[in-house]
């Protein structure tokens, strides 16, 4: 199963990008910081539990962890919607 950004909103890709200070991001707020970092720490388990509530930034955590190249293509999700 190939997983790709298309079920990526382009605001959590940029929520993402911004907690690495990545160009093209931008600083999340508060809870979304700690969320992220939530996502980051879980395991495979936890991180689908979020994902059902959390889906697009969920996805998004799951690319940067998971998938090789997966910062690269939220980046190029994000430049695609300047």
């Amino acid at each position: 199963m190939t997983i790709t950004t298309s079920e990526v909103e382009v605001e959590d890709a940029r929520k993402l990008l911004g907690f690495f200070n990545e160009p093209g991001g931008y600083t999340p707020g508060g809870f979304s910081s700690a969320l992220i970092e939530a996502m980051l720490r879980a395991d495979q388990t936890n991180l689908a539990l979020l994902r059902v509530v959390y889906p697009s930034l969920g996805l998004a955590v799951h690319l940067y962890k998971n998938v090789p190249g997966g910062l690269d293509q939220l980046t190029e999700l994000v430049n695609s919607h300047p």
